[in-house]
């Protein structure tokens, strides 16, 4: 456990939506609460996350964040640290990485720990070596496949830690279909159901995805899609699918909260990114019972074996993905014993593993500060 006198970590979010990240934020600033960690929470006043730290009285407060190099932000993110004596500052995105690094300049005091959560390259530029090489103690990569990004781009391995996302496994065990969503979503609840939960953005990938459904669809007419998310890619995507003649096998269905409800009337989870740090949402699928068909890239490989919960295909190879789909749909026997694996396999990823892997590296931050 740590310290007493060092026991005081705040945790930086500039998001103002809302994704895997910001629950797994919200879950680890809990889950140290629960062993008497005092956390604090800087975020945007606007974002989802500060409205949903403020439901579960966690102590946020509130940081306007307008740009990466927003000065008026470091200055009262600093003005924090000091006046709430805080010994690491926990950076959780892209721009937190930077104002974060920018306001503890010259705080001998306040070490900066960084949660890598994607596997995008980091570039060889003055920011990116201003960022990563110089002024963070530790990174936390939410997979080996984002430690293997880190690495290539010249960062130290002995400085990154892997410790996986994780979720509340028992919070996707539902029992009964929430079979209003069917009607709801315009799906026939006698015909298989596709799924995919992500952001609708360039590395999700959805146009794989659709450019797939396309191909199952001329196989087995009777398949559904569903895409649950929001993004800029919207519009985009929903000409694709009218464009491939398939827009009214695909629904839409934007941002959703109620995803434990939705997967129980999902059949297959198909993930299409081709960059993907982890995956919370395919977590969240193999805590459903649901087999997989996912793209092999980044941390996918980590949370779904081949042929055991799923099925692995190379990223941006729709033909590769859609036999893949079409291979479960015809088999229902291995999708039972796939989803059967799911549920075993994700008990690995649990919010309490994920909470326990972040306080065991704050502690060798420290250990290393007192030294």
């Amino acid at each position: 456990m740590i310290p007493e006198r060092a026991n005081i970590i705040m945790h930086l979010d500039s998001a103002l939506s809302w994704r895997g990240g910001q629950q797994q934020v919200l879950s680890l600033v809990q889950g140290s609460h629960q062993r008497n960690i005092i956390s604090f929470l800087a975020c945007p006043p606007g974002s989802v996350l500060f409205k949903e730290a403020l439901s579960r009285g966690i102590s946020v407060f509130p940081l306007h964040i307008f740009a990466e190099w927003d000065i008026l932000a470091v200055r009262r993110l600093r003005q924090m640290i000091r006046n709430l004596k805080v010994n690491i500052l926990h950076c959780h995105d892209s721009h937190a990485h930077t104002i974060g690094l920018l306001a503890t300049m010259g705080l001998d005091n306040c070490k900066v720990v960084v949660t890598r959560r994607v596997d995008f390259r980091v570039g060889n530029n003055i920011i990116s070596n201003f960022k990563y090489k110089h002024g963070v103690d530790k990174f936390i990569a939410v997979s080996e496949g984002v430690k293997k990004v880190l690495e290539s781009d010249g960062i130290d391995p002995s400085s990154i830690t892997v410790v996986h996302d994780g979720i509340e496994v028992n919070r996707f065990l539902c029992r009964d279909k929430a079979e209003h969503l069917y009607h709801e979503f315009g799906l026939d609840p006698s015909k298989p159901v596709i799924g995919n939960i992500a952001a609708l953005a360039p590395h999700k990938d959805q146009k794989n995805l659709l450019q797939a459904a396309k191909i199952v669809l001329e196989q087995i007419p009777e398949a559904q899609f569903l895409v649950v998310g929001a993004g800029a890619l919207e519009k985009e995507l929903k000409q694709l699918a009218a464009d491939l003649k398939i827009r009214e096998r695909v629904k839409f269905t934007g941002f959703r909260p109620d995803i434990p409800q939705i997967l129980t009337i999902v059949n297959i989870f198909a993930v299409s990114s081709y960059l993907e740090g982890l995956g919370s949402s395919t977590l969240e699928a193999m805590s459903a019972g649901l087999p997989i068909v996912a793209t092999r890239t980044g941390g996918i490989p980590e949370i779904v074996e081949n042929n055991i919960n799923g099925i692995l295909v190379p990223p941006r190879d729709s033909e590769s993905l859609a036999r893949g789909i079409i291979a479960l749909l015809r088999d229902q026997k291995m999708r039972e014993k796939m989803g059967s694996a799911s549920r075993q396999l994700v008990k690995n990823f649990s919010v309490d593993k994920m909470v326990e892997g972040n306080i065991a590296l704050y502690q060798q931050v420290i250990n290393k500060k007192e030294r």
